[in-house]
């Protein structure tokens, strides 16, 4: 540590020095709100008129400034909004708040923006992405449903591995690698219904940050990105609201003041309505499934005075999913008794408890050096569920019968620290740097297995196959005993040197690690989905991430370019053993092998942002993306030792070799028409585990590709582990926007009508594979050619 403490205050003196010679800087500090809603404004810029000294403001809409004594001339600017300038004579530490006013049209790129000219090329950031719902909005949805995660997938670098998966995927990581927040509360699980919908409604949001590389030195616990969302925070000027109505869900929101400027709330709802459309099916069985989703977001703030705000935030949603599966005339020997008609019920459930606290402190000692250093703490209880929870239920009319698994709670608690510093050293060369301790205690009230050799996996080489290691005793930890311990530094540094004003080179480094982890049986996001802690035999999961890149933008900003490249290594990621149990085991560890991993590859983007050539190029804003990518897991050591294999790695079942991305904008009028079309290598499959011959491989969906291979591969576990890819998976969407507005009794409305069409030449892409016998093994796919209407209205 006092290498690091020593540095610090190395770079806190250069970075001080301009206070040494005679001249007096005060700290001029305030916030950026919107004239028409109060709202402050994340992002936006404040600076000194006619120099490059300024700051930006934070998610609170905060910013701080050193500014020289005497008369000066400030400017705040934010896309979309007038710039306003104020001249000032600096004569002491002052508040100053400035109120921007919306222009007519929205201003600003589609999807991939940054919130002010070249700030790409000037920040230190990389693989930094930033939203906001009204470029969002232009996209073709999916459905009529404005959607953050599907925005994120038209980033280079971010893919999901099937149109129905868990999340998504940054550069080689799984799904669970990436930390999710809403008003910093921690998502687990944001998506609906196996990925189809994010669990975010689009009309409460205010921006979201995707932080693929360079992770700010206050946010942890993941190894591959945090995506960071921000609801907004009400209307503090009027009552205002709008509500949306599309195919297959509909949605309403109202915001207001809370006393005179003293603050906003805001109330937002979303249903779907699926479920209505299978009662008019006159299959029984589908007649009586109940299929939806609902999600409800709310956001209180009061200012008590210019130093003290409260903000409260609400999230709630819930899947509801009851398959009533007829399997006709049955004799279910678990219950010795034949029924004519039968149908499972199934439901799990996982609770997790999240009691955090957190502290956070910047020093603004220049302009040229930012010191920001807190403390964040947080207790967890994972309760996977008791008989009401995880249960399989067989019933009609005559028998009804419950069995259950009892899984015991989990408890942890994790203790961080954090000291880092923003610091311009020369006008070309600037660098964020920091070092974060993590610790985590893993605490009793649980009844730990204790293993032969201490090992809760056994390997026979001779079979190839895994079995669970042989209890030999049961420790009971009482409450708050610690069961385990684990502790670790994570340093992160970003470098920027400037070449030009549009010209900048960008390196980072980031060591990131994860305490907890998610178990799935599959890809696709299910209710069996286990989050799960760190254990006494589960060690917390390690990645260290390389970025090198080159940005370069054009004709003052209004073309954007990037060129990154990242190479990364993984510890102890989760590995499933054969014939491993995740499902109701109360021993998991006896199912799960850890191992490592790599990942790598190069990512390119170009974006037209709004102009004002004078030229029809000015109706047009767009993006195009490329990214290549390579995901490694190893094979575990105990498999391949003295078996001669080579080629010890296998790609990740998620991983995407190729990706293509194109989105198209057109804005004249009250019209706005857009395109997106995606290419992607599509995620590779495991098809050669035991003993097959001559089977046949048909891939569907359009491939038309028919092939007979020989397999001879007996026993060992993964030796051609993924070694097929399904078919490449490409789509393009389409919509249509109209907008107007009337006025009834003073009351402006403004409306809008959406048609979109999502995968517009009808292209089934797989998902999986399916075994028919009578053409073997076939490649399947789910979402066909999806045409959709909505309308939305605002007042």
């Amino acid at each position: 540590m006092k290498p690091t403490i020593l540095l610090l205050l190395l770079l806190f003196t250069s970075g001080t020095q301009s206070l040494l010679f005679g001249q007096t800087y005060y700290t001029l500090s305030g916030r950026v709100k919107s004239a028409a809603s109060g709202e402050d404004l994340i992002g936006a810029k404040v600076s000194l008129k006619g120099s490059k000294t300024g700051a930006i403001t934070n998610i609170y809409g905060a910013y701080s400034l050193k500014v020289l004594e005497g008369n000066q001339t400030l400017e705040a600017s934010y896309f979309g909004f007038l710039p306003r300038t104020i001249d000032l004579n600096i004569t002491a530490d002052q508040s100053l708040d400035f109120v921007l006013k919306e222009i007519d049209y929205e201003a600003e790129e589609i999807v991939v923006t940054g919130k002010k000219k070249n700030e790409n090329v000037s920040s230190t950031s990389m693989g930094k992405v930033e939203f906001q719902l009204s470029q969002i909005k232009k996209l073709p949805s999916f459905l009529g449903e404005t959607d953050v995660i599907r925005a994120l997938f038209f980033s280079p670098g971010v893919t999901s591995a099937t149109d129905l998966a868990s999340g998504f995927n940054v550069r080689g990581g799984s799904a669970d690698q990436n930390l999710v927040l809403l008003d910093d509360a921690v998502l687990y699980n944001p998506i609906h219904f196996g990925g189809i919908f994010s669990a975010f409604n689009g009309d409460a949001l205010k921006s979201a940050t995707l932080y693929k590389s360079s992770i700010p030195i206050e946010l942890g616990g993941r190894l591959s990105s945090v995506l960071d969302v921000r609801q907004r925070d009400g209307n503090s000027q009027k009552v205002s609201g709008n509500f949306g109505l599309g195919l297959i869900a509909a949605r309403g929101l109202v915001e207001g003041p809370l006393g005179s400027d003293k603050g906003s709330f805001i109330v937002s709802a979303r249903r779907s309505y699926i479920d209505a459309f299978f009662k008019a099916i006159p299959d029984p069985t589908l007649r009586n499934l109940e299929l939806y989703f609902y999600d409800v977001n709310a956001k209180f703030n009061y200012t008590f005075d210019p130093n003290n705000r409260l903000y409260v935030s609400f999230y709630n949603g819930r899947d509801h999913l009851y398959l009533p599966l007829n399997i006709g005339s049955a004799n279910i020997s678990i219950l010795n008794a034949q029924r004519d008609t039968t149908f499972f019920n199934v439901k799990f459930g996982l609770r997790i408890l999240t009691f955090t606290f957190r502290s956070d402190f910047v020093y603004t000692a220049t302009n040229d050096f930012l010191l920001k250093f807190g403390v964040e703490g947080n207790g967890y209880s994972f309760r996977p569920g008791s008989a009401a929870d995880n249960f399989v239920k067989v019933k009609n009319a005559s028998f009804d019968s419950t069995f259950s698994t009892n899984l015991q709670n989990e408890h942890a608690m994790e203790w961080t620290a954090y000291v880092g510093a923003e610091h311009s050293i020369t006008p070309n060369l600037k660098l964020d740097y920091g070092l974060r301790l993590n610790t985590f205690w893993v605490l009793g009230d649980v009844k730990v297995a204790e293993y032969e050799n201490n090992l809760p996996v056994r390997y026979d080489k001779t079979t190839g196959i895994s079995s669970f290691g042989k209890v030999i005793n049961y420790r009971y930890y009482a409450p708050m005993e610690l069961v385990a311990f684990y502790w670790g530094l994570e340093p992160r540094i970003s470098a920027r040197y400037a070449l030009f004003d549009e010209t900048s080179i960008k390196a980072s480094y980031n060591l990131l690690r994860q305490n907890i982890h998610l178990l799935s049986v599959s890809t696709v996001g299910l209710p069996t989905d286990k989050w799960y802690p760190s254990s006494r035999y589960i060690q917390p999961q390690t990645s260290h991430n390389f970025s090198l890149g080159v940005f370069q933008n054009f004709f003052d900003g209004e073309i954007e370019t990037s060129a990154e490249g990242y190479y990364r290594l993984f510890y102890n990621i989760l590995d499933y053993t054969e014939g491993g149990q995740v499902l109701s085991n109360a021993t998991i560890e006896n199912s799960i092998a850890q191992t490592e991993g790599t990942a790598y590859g190069v990512e390119l983007l170009m974006q037209k942002n709004k102009s004002t050539t004078g030229t029809v190029l000015d109706y047009f804003t767009g993006s195009i993306s490329y990214a290549f990518s390579i995901s490694n897991v190893k094979i575990r050591d105990e498999v391949i030792n003295g078996t001669g294999i080579t080629n010890s790695f296998y790609p990740a079942s998620y991983s995407k070799t190729h990706t293509l991305t194109a989105t198209l904008v057109f804005e004249i009028g009250h019209w706005t028409l857009s395109a997106a079309f995606t290419y992607q290598t599509n995620i590779p499959v495991n098809l050669s585990i035991g003993a097959y011959s001559a089977f046949d491989l048909t891939r569907g969906g359009g491939g038309g590709l028919t092939r007979t291979d020989e397999i001879n591969k007996y026993g060992y576990y993964g030796f051609d582990k993924n070694k097929y890819r399904l078919a490449d998976y490409h789509r393009l969407d389409l919509s249509a926007k109209y907008t107007s507005d009337f006025t009834i009794s003073d009351i402006k409305f403004k409306w809008a009508l959406i048609v979109s069409v999502y995968n517009v030449y009808n292209r089934i892409n797989s998902i999986g594979t399916i075994s028919i016998a009578e053409t073997g093994l076939r490649e399947f796919g789910i979402l066909p050619i999806l045409p959709n209407l909505s309308l939305d209205l605002e007042f």
